[in-house]
């Protein structure tokens, strides 16, 4: 930073701060990061530089995010479609909001197992993270009142209807992805 600003290239230089997935440490019984819950997905990102409007998004933000948007902040043609979206309305403090949920993925394609896959998917919007695993299993948290993902709403017959209709409209997505993802991934379907 310090040469940045010796050199005056801080003023059209853009930076870009993130880490690694997270981890946990024994929440919902689990250590390490390899789960689809909150806690092990939430990553830091900070971006600053000209042009960059102090705030922070309250939409879920990809890493994959990062690239369509340098490429357009730098001026830059991306010489492939991106799956990220371009996050300059963000940091110019415009209103922004996802044409899509963020998607994890955890797991590997065993194509010589008998079961095959064993690969599970999360979705997040700015209100719900949707789990769906391998095999059926189903988890849907209400982001804002359980944020570390306590209480799967699918699980409790008290909840019903509406929360079917959203867990559904993910599942939707995740089949819509599921063709163009596996063969990025070189998966068998």
């Amino acid at each position: 930073m310090d040469r940045l600003e010796e050199t005056g290239q801080i003023y059209n230089t853009i930076i870009v701060l993130w880490s690694d997935y997270g981890w946990q440490f024994g929440e919902k019984l689990a250590f390490r990061k390899f789960t689809l819950w909150e806690r092990a997905l939430r990553v830091p990102l900070m971006i600053a530089g000209p042009g960059v409007v102090k705030g922070e998004s309250r939409e879920p933000i990809s890493l994959l995010d990062l690239y369509p948007t340098l490429c357009h902040q730098s001026g830059a043609t991306a010489k492939h479609p991106l799956a990220g979206e371009d996050l300059s309305p963000v940091l110019a403090g415009e209103q922004w909001q996802r044409r899509e949920p963020v998607i994890s993925i955890w797991g590997k394609w065993e194509k010589d197992t008998p079961d095959g896959a064993r690969v599970a998917f999360s979705l997040r919007n700015e209100t719900h993270r949707y789990c769906f695993y391998w095999n059926g299993g189903e988890e849907l948290y209400e982001s804002e009142n359980d944020p570390f993902k306590h209480i799967n709403l699918l699980a409790h017959s008290a909840f019903g209807g509406n929360l079917r209709t959203l867990a559904d409209s993910f599942q939707a997505q995740i089949d819509r992805l599921v063709p163009e993802l596996a063969e990025v991934a070189g998966w068998i379907v």
